[in-house]
């Protein structure tokens, strides 16, 4: 049966596999890139049959920007030594791309995304894997100690906070506060950061709880008090930007600490 669910209801998904790196290690991958292509169904049903009919298997098919007019398209193709340069010339042969080029990449099993650079709402981004955020996270603390540590880490999230309420002010526009850290939550989901378990306000004071958050994920269990310092700031720098006033935000659980959350008290200065 059809349903609605809100983002808080639908929890845990199958997780989503990067199309930036892919390692196919019984493949033998090629990389076409179709440049300057007119953004239309039948342009991109026409080239991914070509492709097919040239004897290729389509493994990863990204656009460069699905919303937009003209752009390229990334096909990681799984055939024959030589044969992409067939499928590439049908391609060309349509007459409905500016450029077909074929990519060398450095192994014929790796699939690396080749449009660059990686834009996240009008800005560049950047992806890091858990490994380099936790080598990161963990020599912050070698370096500077626990306090800080916490201090650094604090700061810092004050700082990408206040950034991130100028990105999508635009979005705020007539919300609440708590409306406000629900879409800043959710946002933080999209992009692999954490998931929003429940947020609620009484009197002056908002308790939000989070889910796999990727700060404690790295120091799980690790340590006996709360550590997701630089969440702490993104929320802090968030709301003194938001309001216009100083806030506090004290974390009282952390799954770091082996809680079953992280957990956020928030009050006004």
């Amino acid at each position: 049966m059809v349903r609605y669910v809100d983002l808080m209801e639908l929890g845990r998904t199958d997780p989503l596999q990067s199309l930036r790196i892919q390692y196919f290690p019984d493949k033998r991958l090629a990389t076409i890139l179709v440049r300057g292509v007119e953004n239309k169904p039948e342009n991109i049903r026409a080239i991914t049959r070509a492709i097919t009919a040239g004897g290729g298997r389509i493994m990863i098919m990204r656009p460069s920007n699905p919303a937009g007019e003209i752009i390229d398209i990334l096909y990681i193709v799984d055939c024959p030594p030589g044969k992409e340069e067939d499928i590439a010339s049908r391609v060309e042969g349509l007459g409905r791309a500016g450029e077909v080029l074929i990519v060398r990449q450095p192994d014929e099993r790796l699939a690396l995304n080749v449009l660059f650079p990686y834009v996240i709402m009008g800005e560049r981004g950047v992806i890091i894997t858990r490994s380099i955020l936790e080598g990161f996270l963990n020599g912050v603390r070698e370096k500077l100690g626990e306090g800080g540590a916490a201090a650094f880490l604090y700061l810092i999230g004050l700082d990408i906070g206040r950034e991130i309420f100028s990105a999508i002010r635009t979005l705020l526009a007539g919300k609440t506060v708590v409306e406000s850290l629900k879409l800043l939550s959710h946002i933080m989901r999209s992009l692999g950061i954490c998931r929003l378990k429940s947020i609620n306000k009484r009197d002056e004071v908002i308790e939000l709880e989070i889910l796999d958050g990727i700060e404690a994920s790295c120091l799980r269990k690790r340590y006996t008090t709360p550590q997701c310092h630089n969440i702490r700031g993104v929320l802090a720098g968030f709301l003194n930007e938001h309001t216009g006033k100083r806030w506090r935000v004290e974390e009282v659980k952390c799954e770091a600490a082996g809680d079953d959350c992280c957990k956020f008290v928030m009050r006004m200065l």
